[in-house]
């Protein structure tokens, strides 16, 4: 019987991925390398699907793993959106507009144009300011449904009173607003957490109910609910966390349409990061082992310079015969920080340079801080203290470049093929 909770679990062992892993890396020498698992991706969502059931509405949240938003866009009901990059990306792979659901803090002209332009369904509102921004932008054609994102208690989202005040703008602007934006924060594991997230959205539901002239319709939340990412790390909070969501959502279901935002459990087990050993030494009688790559590509919340021990294993011996030396696993980067893994007992003692390793549940938020949203990398520039009202002080290196350029890939690239 399948696990239905299998989207937490990764794929340790697949015999005809890992040998085209191999095969890429011998013959490309593209090494280290993310791999996504598109067939991952959609059972993943399938199964999210079933557990919410038919009424409930799943939304891919975008910023969890841009590059398999198009594939997961075709199982999932919505996409979400949070920043100009990944709306551009969207536009790149075309995702329609009628399953974009935009979100996110920043919202100017350029944003909301662009938004238009594709035809979103729904648009999120953070604050009454944004709201009077989008409101001045003038449109010939049907706006999208609105969204007014409510606070949990965090730096986002409004309150009781700047609530009202948008619903009657935009009931003066014969614009629609059909529902509410609930997001608390992220990597939720603990119970007693998402009750009090749950919570505080059903106080937000029933104060609306009381609003004269105004009916909601929609609901649009995520718990923020995290994965178990590390060794003899188990499923039973993550699970038990999922399934108060599921009945709460099931439950709000009965009485409106309720979007289920979904980002880190849908694309964290489909990732694995591939590398391979370069050197060796030892250290007081400890075995180090260096990563090509290191912990710029890896970003494991809660792990931070290897204090716990993500899920790795050395390809075609997956499948461990029994616990080995502690090892501990570096990257290649000019830092003392730069370690993976401090106490590795999982692959082996056999392990040598030249050897190729798998850290598993890397499809989500691991990749690079720099990318987060698909966001525009920051220009550099240079300052000369004694330039300064002779001539130009600053220097421009670098302007600030789109990541969604980066992100989409190069026109005309050939396509590994085995």
């Amino acid at each position: 019987m399948q696990d239905k909770y299998n989207f937490f679990q990764y794929e340790e062992s697949e015999g005809i991925r890992d040998r085209a892993i191999i095969d890429y890396a011998e013959k490309e020498g593209n090494v280290p390398f993310y791999l996504f698992d598109m067939e991952k991706v959609v059972g993943n969502i399938k199964a999210i699907r079933t557990l919410f059931g038919e009424k409930v509405k799943i939304a891919y949240a975008m910023k969890a793993n841009p590059w398999i938003a198009s594939g997961a866009s075709e199982k999932s009901n919505f996409v979400e959106v949070c920043s100009e990059g990944e709306l551009e990306l969207c536009k790149k792979y075309g995702i329609n507009g009628n399953k974009i659901v935009v979100d996110g803090v920043f919202k100017n002209q350029k944003f909301f144009e662009l938004a238009l332009g594709l035809n979103v369904k729904r648009i999120s509102i953070d604050s009454k300011q944004q709201l009077q921004d989008f409101l001045r932008i003038s449109f010939d054609g049907e706006r999208p449904e609105l969204l007014l994102r409510i606070s949990s208690g965090n730096q986002f989202g409004m309150e009781e009173d700047e609530m009202i005040e948008c619903i009657r703008m935009c009931q003066e602007e014969a614009v629609k607003v059909i529902g509410i934006h609930y997001y608390p924060g992220t990597y939720r594991q603990e119970t007693a957490q998402i009750q009090r997230d749950l919570h505080k959205l059903m106080q937000w539901v029933e104060f609306c109910e009381g609003i004269p002239g105004w009916k909601l319709q929609v609901v649009e939340f995520g718990a923020g609910i995290g994965v178990p990412y590390f060794e003899n790390e188990t499923k039973t909070e993550y699970i038990a966390a999922i399934d108060k969501t599921v009945a709460f959502a099931k439950k709000l279901s009965e009485d409106y349409e309720v979007v289920y935002e979904a980002g880190r459990i849908i694309a964290a087990s489909a990732g694995i990061y591939v590398t391979r050993i370069f050197a060796e030494k030892k250290r007081n009688g400890k075995r180090l082992l260096f990563c090509m790559g290191g912990s710029n590509h890896l970003v494991y919340h809660g792990g931070i310079m290897g204090i716990r021990t993500p899920v790795v294993r050395v390809l075609y011996k997956l499948q461990t015969s029994g616990r080995g030396e502690a090892c501990m696993l570096c990257g290649s980067l000019c830092s003392e920080g730069d370690i993976l893994a401090r106490d590795c007992f999982s692959i082996g003692n056999d392990i040598q340079v030249g050897d190729y390793l798998a850290f598993f549940n890397t499809g989500a938020y691991t990749d690079s801080a720099n990318f987060i949203l698909s966001m525009e990398l920051p220009a550099v520039l240079l300052y000369n203290r004694e330039d300064y009202g002779k001539k130009q002080a600053f220097s421009l290196i670098r302007n600030s470049q789109p990541t969604y350029e980066f992100l989409y890939g190069r026109e005309g690239e050939d396509a590994f093929v085995l």
